[in-house]
């Protein structure tokens, strides 16, 4: 399953044009999302705003895709079209260049983060 969730979300990416700023890497079990700006550096803005996207379409995104025996054809379909409508306001809200116009809350920030 996780394999056609990677192949899934990148190409739902390709589709919306966010190719370059959302990318799903890693071995299928453990796909591991990016979310990048125009000069490829960690965005934290898109993230929030895919994942509350996906959210608002009752798909739970914490940030990580965690793929398991126990979900089914089912599972991959409806993240995929949650992903699809979450890819394509991703979409609107970097052509328009007002990310945090279209968050509810503030950007996630990082877990473990320096704080010297």
């Amino acid at each position: 399953m996780g394999g056609q969730v990677t192949e899934g979300l990148n190409r739902l990416a390709r589709s919306h044009g966010l190719e370059h700023r959302i990318t799903i890497s890693g071995y299928p079990c453990s796909p591991v999302p990016r979310f990048l700006d125009e000069h490829g550096q960690s965005d934290p803005g898109l993230k929030t705003l895919f994942m509350q996207e996906m959210i608002e379409r009752s798909v739970l995104f914490p940030g990580y895709l965690a793929p398991s025996y126990s979900h089914t054809e089912a599972h991959v379909q409806s993240t995929l079209e949650a992903a699809d409508a979450a890819m394509a306001i991703c979409h609107r809200a970097v052509k328009e260049g007002s990310l945090g116009s279209f968050l509810r809350g503030p950007p996630v920030k990082p877990v473990f983060r320096a704080t010297i």
